[in-house]
């Protein structure tokens, strides 16, 4: 049982510690039978309205009609029935012509980073302050925002002027202003669950406590027992191993190896030791 929850552990640490990735296009429009395969778990998602594209994700259309922008090409995409696409850093693999068909371009096509697990928002970690700009960094912002302002003032349903409004402001640090405008894209998008994941680009916030203390870890990992069964836990010394490195890392905490971590495995995980 105690190898069984530190694989849990470890696997858990190891999903948390995957950082944030800019989507390569995101779904206009979807009705019917169409899906999108992520190849990471054994359930496809139906499209729909606002849907982030991954690299790597594939988009089958069953028997249905679909949309999407693409935007290492800035352009508008339509996916005929039977079709299926696989996307790239810089290119769509899969379908060709007619089944895939360029739409136009556009209005904008500015994607926030976002974490591909859904559950990313609720692992309980506060959410950073609004980050202070500097003058020359506010005015920077001003003339990023002016042109999607202009475009929403024009076309308040533009999803993708909605979508890269968002994106502007996390980059940004603008946090409270970033999550009010993903808001905006759930009302336009209430299918884009996204947005519960967006994560901000500024520094999280130092924690409270005045006196934090100081992390140690005593990891242990036997996979040999002296009176147990041979192969019983074939794998327990080097899942220890595995965690001592991921404690290491800034997510898993930023330890000193050997100063802050010990590892015992096998014959060393005594009570002498």
């Amino acid at each position: 049982m105690l190898r069984i929850f530190l694989l849990f552990v470890v696997s858990w640490l190891l999903t948390a510690a995957q950082p944030p990735e800019k989507p390569v296009g995101i779904i206009v429009s979807a009705a019917g039978a169409v899906f999108v395969d992520t190849h990471r778990t054994e359930t496809q998602l139906t499209a729909a309205e606002g849907m982030p594209l991954f690299a790597g994700d594939t988009l089958h259309n069953v028997n249905g009609s679909v949309r999407f922008s693409f935007c290492a090409k800035d352009s508008d995409f339509t996916l005929a029935p039977g079709g299926s696409v696989t996307f790239r850093e810089q290119n769509i693999d899969g379908a060709a012509p007619p089944r895939l068909q360029a739409a136009g371009h556009p209005s904008f096509c500015q994607l926030p980073l976002l974490a591909r697990l859904e559950d990313a928002a609720s692992r309980g970690e506060p959410e950073p302050p609004s980050t202070r700009l500097s003058v020359g960094r506010q005015a920077e912002l001003d003339a990023c925002m002016k042109p999607i302002d202009a475009a929403l003032a024009a076309h308040p349903d533009d999803l993708n002027a909605q979508v890269a409004r968002a994106a502007v402001l996390q980059e940004f640090g603008q946090t409270a202003e970033a999550r009010a405008a993903a808001q905006a894209v759930a009302k336009l998008a209430p299918e884009a669950t996204w947005i519960r994941g967006m994560q901000s680009l500024a520094e999280p916030p130092k924690s409270p406590r005045t006196n934090p203390g100081k992390t140690y870890a005593l990891l242990i990992g036997i996979s040999n027992y002296r009176y147990d069964p041979p192969g019983s836990l074939r794998y327990a010394d080097k899942d220890a191993e595995l965690f001592a490195q991921l404690l290491q890392t800034p997510r898993g905490g930023g330890l000193q190896a050997p100063a802050d971590i010990r590892v015992l495995k096998n014959q060393a995980a005594t009570r002498r030791h």
